[in-house]
């Protein structure tokens, strides 16, 4: 914090100096200042103003280094870049860094990293996206890239270092979560492209519309009329051929009263079933290894319709329990979890 305190010291003597009264001396009648008001009420007031000063010149620097990157304006070692999973930015003492997006470990040697947003400081911490970070004085500061992609604004000197890895471009995918390799297969196999152009969101449920369009990628789009007999899927939507395609093969079936329920969120027991019909309608695969779901505490819970197939997908390993004990068949299937039996689906199908 010494770039801050030495800050706060310049603006508290420019405040004693200058003629703005920041503290009265008293009222008409009371002109007199007493020992307990200037060691209480006026120094705290002093204080917290010179801190809302340093605060504000802090902000107002950064936003004018903003303004003028995005405008073009050519400001000296200023920086907006993305960078990818590995990659090293170094920092020297007096710069600024800002994490937009992704997830980065940064560390400090001589000196620490100062947290302006929060007003804390530490050697070492884990970036917060849109914390501004400052690199103390005689401090030369190190950002390790964890994400598959992280987006950065600094100020200041800086040399990055390239890792070289082939990653996504996604900001929120991790190589050290569990569901990181199938995400990437999803990913990288085309069936499921990301919600935006840098996030996959593998916490995200998946729509029964989404999970009919991954299974008509898998099966390479074949044509289709483009009409199902559900009331809800007009023609012209996004999802309307997967959906015509999957009712014409028996992949899919409806929610009843006509309805497919495009939007609704797929459930794990659902996302079984459609898993076995496509294996056995569609590909003309052996489905007939079972499991009697015994080791799960919640097997009651599986609705008749779907017994056969959850049966199924956990005798075959698509389809494994959440803490080993639980299946959740009625639980919304995440992005995460659908990659997963999707790779597990393919490879069990070998």
């Amino acid at each position: 914090m010494k770039g801050r305190r030495f800050l706060g010291l310049i603006l508290a003597v420019l405040l004693l100096c200058s003629t703005t009264a920041y503290a009265t001396g008293g009222t008409a009648s009371d002109p007199l200042v007493s020992l307990d008001y200037l060691n209480h009420t006026y120094q705290n007031d002093l204080i917290k103003q010179v801190a809302d000063q340093v605060e504000r010149a802090v902000s107002l620097s950064y936003q004018r280094a903003v303004s003028q990157l995005e405008a073009g304006g050519g400001v000296s070692n200023v920086a907006s870049k993305r960078c990818s999973r590995g990659d090293q930015i170094t920092l020297s003492q007096g710069s600024v860094v800002i994490l937009t997006a992704g997830t980065a470990q940064g560390s400090a040697i001589g000196g620490v990293f100062i947290d302006a947003t929060t007003g804390t400081e530490a050697m070492e911490l884990s970036l917060k996206e849109g914390h501004r970070y400052l690199v103390s004085e005689g401090a030369t500061a190190t950002i390790m890239v964890r994400s598959d992609a992280a987006a950065f604004f600094w100020e200041g000197e800086s040399v990055v270092q390239a890792s070289g890895e082939k990653a996504t471009h996604f900001t929120d995918l991790l190589s050290t979560e569990w569901y990181y390799t199938s995400a990437c297969y999803a990913y990288v196999q085309g069936l499921f492209t990301g919600v935006s152009s840098t996030t996959f969101a593998p916490h995200s449920p998946v729509t029964r519309a989404m999970m009919a369009t991954v299974l008509y990628r898998m099966a390479d789009q074949p044509e289709t009329s483009g009409e199902s007999s559900f009331t809800d899927v007009p023609q012209g939507q996004w999802y309307s051929d997967s959906v015509a395609w999957a009712e014409e093969n028996g992949v899919a079936n409806g929610v009843g009263d006509g309805q497919f329920n495009p939007d609704g969120k797929l459930t794990r027991e659902q996302m079984a079933v459609m898993l076995r019909n496509y294996a056995s309608r569609y590909l003309q695969a052996d489905v007939s290894a079972s499991d009697n779901l015994n080791q799960f505490a919640d097997k009651e819970t599986v609705s008749d319709w779907a017994k056969e197939a959850m049966g199924w997908a956990v005798s075959v390993g698509i389809l494994t329990g959440r803490d080993n004990s639980d299946l959740y068949p009625g639980g919304e299937a995440s992005r995460a979890e659908a990659s997963a039996m999707l790779q597990r689906f393919r490879d069990a199908l070998k």
